[in-house]
């Protein structure tokens, strides 16, 4: 079957919303809302592709984005690449790698998510985690279904002090916490008005959860929801808090909360194997690991990455960032932000 690719537009999203909810996956990932954000904070501009059969049905969208004038790489987000038939992935493929040409790029990463594409294409994998979400009715419900070992740290988090806060009154302590804490570890930091657009933009379907300490914030995690699934984003947490028990609180009531609104589905992200967060998901929230692909389409598989031109404020802020340990906090603070504006964003 053949099929034809074109630029979404904004006559397009009641069909694109029933598409991605025949398809089951976690549409927020793909929301065209994001390319508002990606615009102001990060000069990025993002597509959404959508392929269609010859009758005019969705057969396939693709989400991507790339950063104006000194970037290199075409990304996706997370499942970015969702089609009924390989024709249409086929098809947005090709259209991808034609933007990303058009535009200079000499990289296009994608992601099918847990669908995996055939092509010649240099292709690689992750670990991403799902947490099927049963009907809670109350407390004791959550608890009931947590494992052993979480329970038991909801419990010592209560014991703690801590409490919950479903309010986004709490945001802009949540960045205080987050910058803090990423600059301590030299992770790269979305900017200060990311969580506030998103929070605007997004209204009802983002969900800050706030764990509280004498009305202190301890810890915090941030959702997006979409039709009867969520996506947990963004976490951070002080050690104060996290010696508390806050995360898993936070899991908990996310989960409590989440399944009152119908929610049945929660992509708890990609993480390592074997790392401390993988094991969190998994071992202490329940998460089933899945495979998830991502493909570059402008390799092919078996040969070398190709020679980018990076430009040179990227080399100095990667340098810089690479030795950022040795600097000041604040200095710190500045370069990993600057930085993060050259990679993948979402």
């Amino acid at each position: 079957m053949n099929h034809t690719v074109a630029t979404a537009t904004a006559t397009d999203a009641a069909a694109c919303r029933d598409f991605l909810a025949r398809h089951g996956v976690f549409p927020g990932h793909v929301d065209s809302r994001w390319a508002t954000i990606l615009a102001s904070h990060y000069a990025m501009q993002a597509t959404t592709l959508l392929a269609r059969t010859s009758e005019g049905a969705i057969s396939g969208l693709l989400f991507c984005y790339h950063r104006n004038g000194d970037g290199h790489t075409l990304y996706s987000p997370p499942y970015g690449l969702i089609a009924g038939d390989p024709a249409a992935a086929a098809a947005l493929q090709r259209s991808a790698s034609e933007i990303a040409k058009a535009a200079g790029l000499g990289r296009t990463i994608i992601t099918s998510g847990t669908t995996d594409l055939a092509g010649p294409h240099h292709r690689w994998s992750r670990q991403s985690i799902t947490l099927a979400l049963p009907r809670l009715a109350d407390d004791e419900a959550v608890l009931a279904w947590l494992p052993q070992k979480t329970r038991n740290m909801v419990r010592k988090a209560r014991r703690n002090g801590l409490k919950i806060s479903d309010t986004p009154q709490h945001l802009p302590d949540f960045y205080r916490v987050y910058r803090s804490r990423l600059t301590e570890k030299g992770l790269t930091l979305k900017p200060p008005g990311f969580f506030t657009d998103m929070a605007t933009l997004f209204q009802d379907e983002c969900l800050l959860l706030t764990a509280l300490e004498n009305d202190t914030v301890a810890g915090a995690m941030l959702f997006q929801i979409s039709g009867t699934s969520a996506a947990y984003l963004y976490n951070a947490a002080t050690e104060r808090g996290l010696q508390a028990g806050c995360n898993n609180l936070l899991m908990a009531e996310a989960a409590r909360n989440l399944s009152a609104r119908g929610i049945t589905r929660l992509d708890l992200g990609e993480s390592m194997p074997g790392s401390g967060v993988f094991d969190f998901k998994t071992k202490g929230c329940g998460g089933q690991a899945e495979v998830v692909h991502y493909y570059d389409l402008m390799r092919l598989a078996d040969t070398p990455p190709p020679r980018l031109a990076v430009g040179l404020a990227e080399r100095v802020y990667g340098y810089a960032v690479s030795r950022s340990a040795f600097l000041p906090a604040a200095l710190r603070e500045v370069l990993l932000l600057k930085a993060s504006s050259y990679g993948r964003v979402l």
